[in-house]
């Protein structure tokens, strides 16, 4: 909430995105201590997924029909090269509507002006949040951490576990998309779709966050050091060296059973293992720092990419208009979305 606080500071600063009113919806977050603390309650909220399910219900659409029809025409899915998936996805899509985001907000507008309004509302949130989940690295965008205001029509995000391209680096189902524009986000925009208030206010906001990047990076630096994202950070490197650790342990141990026969062998055998765990410790606690270290280097080095132009890794910085263009190809791509895991609800 302290880097959404500050964007909003520097959206409000400025004439364009001050007038527009582009601004991210916050709610408070108090700590209580390392691994627990306090949320404020979003009232007047409900999750997409929530709202998806409330309304198929009611048009007796059953709800996961996407997901059915998928496994009819490949029960394996998950397994298939990649051609095979765009097709299946592509056919998927093609088959349904995938209005549904679009009809609850007619539906739940009592006049066009009311329901206008929600739209413009929700398009303008979903585009500022989009750009600036994409220079946090902010990832696991299902249906159910993205929550609409019954109200006002703002998108609201939730669960913030994913930050600085965890997702993109798991072992399993890998993120390929900076932020989540499927098609019936897309549907419930006005008639032009992306190419209007969702364009222009993503490039709005990103110019709003290159220029005031040395302060995004001050306040982003001393998250990426907080201890409580260095297990998630560095969770693959720690597995690797607890099972060689463990490995090395196992092994240590076979001599000493094998030559246990005196009892001034068995002191010198278990002051050397006393030694060499503390030693096995400190080299591990160094190693661990050392891996803390190089890796906040590398997130800090890709989050300055993007807010300079470079995130791409083009001869030149690319503007603020072509950065915006290849985001949201990235984001629409079928050949990205159709890899990720099935509870991520791609087809929505």
């Amino acid at each position: 909430m302290q880097l959404f606080g500050l964007v909003n500071e520097f959206l409000l600063t400025n004439d364009e995105t001050r007038r527009r009113n582009f601004t991210i919806q916050c709610y408070p977050v108090i700590p209580l201590a390392p691994n627990n603390g306090l949320l404020g309650w979003i009232a007047q909220c409900d999750t997409i997924h929530t709202l998806i399910k409330e309304h198929r219900e009611k048009a007796c659409i059953p709800f996961g029909i996407e997901y059915t029809y998928a496994r009819e025409k490949a029960p394996h899915y998950d397994r298939l090269p990649l051609l095979n998936k765009v097709e299946i996805f592509q056919n998927v899509l093609n088959s349904f509507e995938g209005d549904d985001l679009a009809k609850i907000l007619w539906h739940k507008s009592s006049n066009a002006e009311i329901w206008l309004n929600r739209r413009s509302n929700y398009i303008r949130s979903l585009a500022v949040m989009s750009m600036v989940g994409y220079i946090l690295g902010l990832g696991d965008r299902h249906t159910s951490n993205l929550m609409l205001d019954r109200i006002s029509g703002k998108i609201v995000h939730i669960d913030f576990g994913d930050c600085f391209e965890v997702a993109m680096i798991r072992e399993k189902f890998p993120e390929k998309i900076p932020f989540r524009l499927t098609r019936m986000l897309c549907k419930a925009m006005e008639v032009t779709g992306i190419d209007g208030i969702f364009r222009m206010t993503c490039e709005y906001v990103m110019d709003v966050l290159r220029k005031n990047r040395d302060s995004l990076m001050a306040v982003l630096e001393a998250f990426v050091h907080d201890p409580l994202l260095s297990w998630r950070l560095l969770k693959n490197n720690n597995n690797n060296e607890q099972q060689s650790t463990t490995i090395s342990k196992t092994s240590s141990h076979l001599p000493e059973q094998q030559h246990y026969q005196s009892h001034l062998s068995i002191i010198n055998e278990e002051d050397n293992e006393h030694e060499s765990t503390v030693g096995e410790k400190i080299q591990q606690q160094h190693n661990q720092e050392s891996g803390q270290v190089i890796r906040a280097v590398e997130i800090m080095n890709r989050v300055r990419e993007k807010l300079t132009g470079n995130d791409f890794h083009r001869e030149q910085p690319i503007d603020t208009p072509t950065q915006v263009e290849l985001l949201i190809q990235q984001a629409t791509s079928h050949e990205n979305l159709c890899q990720l895991y099935i509870g991520w609800c791609p087809f929505w």
